[in-house]
């Protein structure tokens, strides 16, 4: 006897210590009994008030694009005694599902996939300033990199 199931699931599940981030899109599988289910609405919600609708193409894959819907925190409320802000060094998490219904066989089916997301690696991160400290390194090391001169006076 075959179980009447539907399913949504990851195509790919973030790598060990990764996550799914803000910025970047995912792919996720929807099948009922198995077989992909094309054109089906996937509700996408998160903690932080996002909620959207996608569809399923014909492969039954619903790509789904994670916002970057952090609030902002309040610098006053995130700073120890001596005036030093710690919280930007943290990345910000929440949570998130993806809800869908299905009617098959006179029974309505509901599934969720929920998970968290955060933002990416390099939140909060100076690019600027991690290019200058390159290339401060390589004008400081040039000199370790001439040849010395063979022989001696001429």
């Amino acid at each position: 006897m075959q179980k009447s199931a539907l399913d949504i699931s990851p195509v790919h599940l973030p790598r060990e210590h990764q996550h799914f981030r803000a910025g970047e899109n995912w792919d996720f599988l929807v099948r009922l009994n198995g077989k992909p289910l094309e054109n089906t609405p996937v509700l996408f919600e998160t903690k932080n008030r996002t909620r959207e609708v996608f569809k399923t193409d014909q492969d039954g894959l619903v790509s789904i694009p994670f916002p970057f819907d952090f609030p902002e925190e309040d610098q006053s409320a995130n700073q120890n005694a001596e005036g030093h802000n710690h919280s930007q060094a943290r990345r910000k998490k929440a949570s998130f599902v993806l809800t869908v219904e299905q009617y098959a066989d006179d029974r309505k089916h509901i599934t969720h996939f929920n998970y968290h997301y955060t933002t990416g690696a390099f939140y909060k991160k100076d690019l600027a300033l991690g290019i200058g400290f390159a290339l401060f390194g390589m004008i400081v090391a040039a000199p370790l990199l001439r040849k010395p001169k063979k022989g001696g006076k001429t």
